[in-house]
């Protein structure tokens, strides 16, 4: 078997999850073609998921100094500098792919997913537009820009694009999770873990599926559930808008305490308790929930409660 084959192999076991075997089959092409940089590049994804960046970060950097104009190791790179919080290098890594592929939708919408995960929302609407304007019907395009305008809670605007995505592909495994998300934000909580159940029923490690479903079971917890209603509020806006929303809280918060209440000593008590328990949903809480969630998705089981 060829070289060539080996990796179009490795491609495939990548594509279905089995990343052991990806990992073997890309080690045979790199022995046959050691300067392979497209194989290199997926072996550093295999090492990311195995969570071995030392070694990611050495294949990735290797594959970039042989085809630094391949937009795929690129956007590997970027990956990894992301991973290791290297985020200037990151976006500069993505930007690169974009320069040398302007063409490839996937380029922008890799792009924009890292924005998105930067809270650069209006940066990152920018280029899920750019590759739809490449490809209207482009599948990545499509369901990354109506998660997008979902977790911006914009779901009217999603719509469409989510509908134009069943159209192409109603399988599609990431249009079902962002269908999923889409009904726990409108509180179906029914639709969300049906949704989230189809998936695991495929992949029963799909790791949003698993983290949908916990979502969906936190949801009954009030505090959690208090929690939720405020981070999708927050959601829609950007890291600056956030910023200015708080302190604008807590300047509301210092006037009203400290001049209005300032001879009630029980209503001025009780507003003190109420900032604290805000102070500690927008600040802990968040920590919380992913180390909750994170729990949830090692344990969870298929049981008849679902």
């Amino acid at each position: 078997m060829s070289a060539h084959e080996t990796f179009a192999r490795a491609e495939h076991q990548w594509q279905i999850g089995n990343i052991p075997e990806a990992e073997k089959l890309l080690r045979q092409t790199l022995a046959e073609e050691p300067e392979a940089a497209n194989a290199m590049a997926l072996l550093a994804l295999c090492r990311l998921k195995r969570e071995d960046k030392e070694e990611a970060a050495q294949l990735a950097k290797r594959a970039a100094e042989i085809e630094p104009e391949n937009d795929f190791v690129l956007r590997v790179l970027g990956m990894v500098f992301e991973q290791q919080k290297q985020y200037s290098q990151a976006q500069e890594a993505i930007e690169s792919a974009i320069a040398n592929a302007p063409e490839e939708p996937f380029n922008h919408v890799f792009l924009a997913n890292f924005l998105e995960r930067r809270s650069k929302h209006k940066q990152a609407e920018d280029h899920y537009q750019q590759a739809l304007a490449l490809d209207p019907d482009n599948m990545d395009a499509l369901v990354g820009y109506g998660d997008f305008l979902i977790s911006t809670a914009r779901e009217e605007e999603a719509a469409p694009y989510l509908q134009r995505a069943s159209e192409i592909e109603p399988d599609n495994v990431d249009l079902i999770l962002a269908l999923g998300d889409l009904a726990f934000r409108r509180g179906d909580m029914n639709e969300a873990r049906e949704r989230a159940l189809w998936i695991l029923s495929i992949n029963s490690e799909n790791p949003v599926a698993l983290a949908l479903l916990a979502k969906v079971k936190l949801r009954r917890n009030p505090v959690m559930g208090l929690w939720f209603k405020w981070a999708l509020f927050m959601g829609r806006f950007d890291g600056k808008q956030k910023l200015f929303i708080l302190l604008g809280l807590y300047l509301a918060f210092q006037v009203t305490y400290r001049v209005f209440l300032r001879n009630a000593p029980l209503a001025s008590n009780i507003l003190l308790f109420a900032w604290l328990g805000f102070c500690l949903l927008t600040w802990i809480a968040p920590y919380v929930l992913a180390r909750t969630i994170k729990a949830e998705t090692k344990t969870v089981t298929l049981n008849k409660d679902y």
